[in-house]
């Protein structure tokens, strides 16, 4: 706790420091390419951190710019700056990714925050009053939290995950950012982005929910374009400064095209949820008759009405399923498959024969119920997955074996997957197992460079065996 506080008010020093320097005009930037995204940045004052930079091409330090601070997941700055790149070179914005900054440690967290801070307003021309946090996953709660710590966070982009689960990093009542959320149809955190839209809703906080057809993933480009041009128009309606690109036809437009491209393909539902959003928002600003129009022939249309009641239906089977899986793991976590005799206690044919289940029924043509199977396939291998790191890191190999192997049946093609169970089995000391699973690495990652495995300390040991060799060859 001494170390969240610490870093609370580091961050908040920042911003005093920002707020004395605001004249000073700094050159550093001349060292970086503009219209291109810089892989690496090294933090002056830091040099164990990097983040991934754009600068818009027409970039000029003699005036003041936006910038989004970024944090990923893995640690893959250059990931969401490239996603970012289209919308930010359009409205002219600054975009920095940490390079350090991942899941499963609020302290490595807060110190790229700490970093890249410190380093972004030293080195380039920010507008303090227009500084925006986004992240991805665990990185969305991260963000949020830099907002809530520092209270000088204009608005937060957040992606595939609500809340930090610590109470005092949540929004509240008292909360001056804006909040746009961006979540797949079939991600396993989407029915929390419903909930915490209700919350913001209730705290006064202005949001926006876009959702898009796919799973726990960055947003496509052209949606995180969209939550730029959400975040210019609440400037722009608040009468605050704007981009001098920033146009209020074309944020129209980005968000009617979206809601009308649901509509065609009969998500009625959600379709209608964009639409009065829209009516919302451009009410005054812009003419209506259209929307409005299409909202009331939604209203009426009888097939609306059955699949408000289907997303309903499906809405609460779901949540009677993610209790049932959350709790299998528990089960699984005490008794590792060594069931006994007791018939009541679930093996792994258990899982296979659920996990099979989801994956008919994600199969189906009803959207309601096949988005619901594809996030609880999507539950089932994440929480697989970080359960697994976690017993891997405390070298119980056992347990994070078993998880590991429920997150491939789900994703049977996942390199990433192949790759940490090679290791666990490396561990162990089961070389077959090590070369099969690599193998598979090669065989759904095609052009993987293999010396990856002899800087891994994972396979140290074994780098003479002989199938080890033949695979490197």
């Amino acid at each position: 706790m001494e170390r969240v506080i610490s870093s609370q008010l580091f961050l908040l020093c920042i911003f005093i420091i920002i707020i004395l320097q605001l004249k000073v005009v700094n050159t550093y930037a001349q060292g970086y390419p503009k219209g291109q995204v810089t892989d690496t940045v090294w933090c002056a004052h830091d040099s164990t951190q990097t983040y991934s930079l754009y600068l818009p091409s027409y970039y000029d330090p003699q005036h003041q710019w936006p910038v989004i601070i970024i944090f990923e997941p893995a640690a893959r700055g250059e990931l969401p700056v490239s996603k970012f790149k289209p919308g930010a070179e359009e409205l002219g914005y600054i975009l920095v990714g940490s390079n350090n900054s991942r899941n499963g440690s609020w302290e490595v967290a807060f110190d790229a925050a700490d970093a890249m801070f410190l380093d972004v307003f030293n080195k380039f021309s920010i507008d303090p009053e227009r500084v925006y946090v986004s992240g991805f996953s665990g990185g969305s709660r991260i963000a949020t939290s830099v907002a809530v710590i520092t209270g000088r966070i204009a608005g937060v982009i957040a992606c595939g995950a609500g809340y930090p689960n610590v109470s005092q990093y949540q929004p509240s009542a008292k909360s001056k950012f804006v909040y746009c959320a961006l979540v797949g149809n079939q991600d396993m955190n989407y029915q929390e982005h419903l909930k915490v839209a209700d919350d913001l809703n209730e705290k006064g906080i202005t949001n926006n929910l876009i959702t898009f057809p796919n799973g726990h993933q960055w947003p496509p480009a052209s949606f995180l374009k969209e939550s730029l041009y959400w975040l210019e128009f609440q400037a722009y309606k608040k009468k605050m400064k704007t981009s001098p690109f920033f146009s209020i036809k074309k944020a129209f437009h980005l968000v009617k095209n979206r809601a009308d491209s649901i509509y065609q393909v009969h998500d009625m539902v959600e379709a209608l949820r964009v639409y009065r959003s829209l009516e919302e928002n451009f009410r005054g600003h812009f003419d209506l008759m259209e929307v409005n129009q299409l909202i009331l022939s939604i209203e009426e249309n009888k097939d609306y009405k059955k699949q408000q009641r289907n997303s309903e239906k499906t809405s609460d089977l779901e949540m009677e399923y993610r209790f049932v899986i959350g709790e299998a793991f528990t089960e699984l976590i005490f008794t590792r498959f060594k069931t006994g005799n007791d018939s009541t206690l679930k093996n792994m044919d258990w899982w296979k024969n659920e996990i099979d289940g989801f994956k008919r029924l994600s199969q189906k043509k009803d959207i309601y119920k096949s988005n619901m199977a594809l996030r609880i396939l999507n539950m089932i291998w994440a929480r697989s997955a970080e359960t697994s790191f976690t017993y891997a890191a405390r070298q119980d190999y056992e347990l994070a074996i078993i998880l590991n192997e429920i997150w491939l049946y789900v994703e049977p093609e996942s390199t990433w997957g192949h790759w940490s169970l090679a290791k666990l089995f490396a561990q162990t000391g089961d070389i077959e197992r090590v070369v099969k699973h690599l193998e598979a690495v090669k065989k759904y990652r095609n052009g993987i460079p293999l010396q990856i495995i002899k800087r891994d300390t994972a396979f140290t040991h074994m780098l003479d065996h002989e199938k080890i060799r033949n695979l490197l060859k």
